[in-house]
């Protein structure tokens, strides 16, 4: 599970293939924070790569109803500017 989008750095690069992995995830019943790494593209990733970002989120979590939570960080995240019309892979 991880999303894949064009994003463009913060030196200007456009990464065409952009491609985020949740890397943990801790909550309980109220509250979900979920960490992520952005590499250039899968590959970049499967081949132990540097992320070229990395990033922090915490949202309000409803036990129950949401679902699991590494599916939910992924639907979070995906609500998040940066990440606005990221598709799933």
């Amino acid at each position: 599970m991880a999303i894949e989008k064009s994003l463009t750095t913060q030196h200007g690069i456009v990464l065409a293939e952009a491609y985020t992995k949740i890397d943990n995830y801790n909550g309980n019943k109220n509250t979900v924070t979920c960490n992520w790494s952005t590499f250039k593209d899968a590959d970049a990733r499967t081949s132990g790569k540097t992320p070229v970002s990395q990033g922090s989120s915490q949202f309000p979590y409803a036990a129950g109803t949401m679902g699991e939570m590494l599916p939910a960080c992924y639907t979070h995240i995906k609500t998040l500017a940066e990440f606005t019309g990221a598709t799933d892979v």
